[in-house]
């Protein structure tokens, strides 16, 4: 199982990424676990500002993600085909995650070329649909409860088919160590998430 990083409203930076390995490497050592952050998501780019400055973000992120030998994506922003377009000619090495609303866009020739490529989704359908349009991976929530919504739960994972969970990352409320452990025992690709990194 591999951790993925979200980031919370354009922030990041080398000790942000340079905290969340050493935690990853800490909960391995306490609980003899294989766990790596392979992933990490810059989120809520701002499409007020020019897309200039959506690129400069995303250019800087990837180059902090690949000191760190992490694969970045980007996700949420007004902009998003134009700023594909871009990256795919200046040949930056990013993936996208494309939200729950957003999976119309997939054959787009500039997402295409975006690698790899994610998606949210929120019930078995979504997961189905957006994996027949060779999405690499589904997160999939929320799975325990926040204030906002009213979770699938883990007995919502354990009951899927297991050539799904290889496709899964659990995501919404997974902020603990106890729960990241509940997490595993699912054999699902990963879990992420935003508040146990940062």
């Amino acid at each position: 199982m591999f951790a993925y990083l979200i980031t919370k409203d354009n922030f990041f930076s080398q000790k942000v990424l340079k905290n969340a390995t050493l935690k990853i490497q800490q909960f391995n050592a306490k609980y003899n676990q294989n766990i790596i952050l392979k992933y990490a998501c810059l989120r809520y780019i701002n499409g007020k500002d020019s897309i200039k400055n959506d690129i400069d973000s995303i250019e800087s992120f990837c180059n902090i993600c690949t000191e760190f030998n992490i694969t970045p994506l980007f996700n949420l922003s007004e902009n998003i085909l134009e700023i594909s377009q871009l990256l795919s000619q200046k040949t930056i090495n990013v993936g996208i995650h494309l939200k729950d609303s957003m999976l119309d866009i997939i054959d787009n020739q500039n997402i295409v070329n975006l690698k790899p490529k994610f998606y949210s989704a929120h019930s078995l359908d979504s997961i189905t649909l957006a994996l027949s349009k060779n999405i690499d991976y589904v997160t999939i929530s929320p799975i325990y409860y926040d204030k906002y919504n009213k979770a699938l739960g883990v007995n919502y994972l354990a009951n899927l088919d297991s050539n799904l969970k290889s496709k899964l990352i659990a995501l919404g409320g997974i902020n603990t160590e106890s729960k990241i452990i509940e997490i595993k025992k699912l054999n699902l690709a990963g879990f992420a998430s935003i508040s146990y990194f940062l």
